[in-house]
Order: structure tokens, then sequence, then C-alpha cells
């Protein structure tokens, strides 16, 4: 709560690094991701129990609303939103810190002289 009390020069000194806004910045991704693509996954997951004999797509959604209105679509997504939250965010933070170590790595070949170009 103290960040947000500060003035906008005492705020420009705390500033999240790379890594860690990756990520945020993928957990946030990975969190719309998996609440976006929930109702679809749900009619696949109910027409999936009916095999060979599954009903159609759009019979499908109106049976499931029925049996339990909007609510009945995001079934399960607290998991599937931690699952694909954390995975986005572990993924686009370790990008971004190995991005940062082979930059860092560049800039100290550049001053010694090894990366010459052809």
């Amino acid at each position: 709560m103290k960040y947000f009390t500060k003035t906008a020069a005492e705020n420009k000194k705390r500033k999240l690094s790379s890594t860690a806004r990756g990520l945020l910045s993928g957990f946030g991704g990975g969190t719309a991701s998996a609440l976006v693509t929930m109702p679809l996954n749900n009619v696949i997951d109910y027409r999936k129990q009916f095999s060979k004999n599954a009903p159609k797509f759009f019979t499908t959604v109106k049976d499931l609303y029925r049996t339990g209105g909007p609510k009945r679509f995001f079934q399960d997504a607290g998991p599937a939103v931690f699952k694909v939250g954390l995975g986005m965010g572990v993924a686009f933070g370790t990008s971004e810190y190995f991005k940062n170590l082979l930059t860092k790595i560049d800039k100290i070949n550049d001053t010694q002289g090894i990366n010459r170009k052809i």
C-alpha cells in the first residue's frame, strides 16, 4: 500500500525487474487465455462423453446452458486459471531472465572485442 502513497518521482526508483514484469504479464495473459477458452473446453469435454453419438455443437451449448446457466461454462475454471496462468508466468519470466543474461554476456564480449561483425 505504501507504493501508491508516494510521489511519482519516488515511484520511479522502485521499478520491477523485467523478469518480474515477464512473470506477471505471463500470468495475466495465461489467466485471460484460460478464461476465454474455458467455455469451449467445457463444451468439448461434455461432447467427449458420448463418443460417436455426441450431440451437435450448438445442441450441446443449449443443453449445458439449460442445466447450469452461464456458470456451467466456467465450471472448473479455478484450477485451469492457476495451471495456465502459472505456466505462462514461468515461461515469460524465464524468457526475460535468459534474454537479460544473454544481453549482459553480449555487452561483456563487446567490451573485450570478442563479438566481431563479419
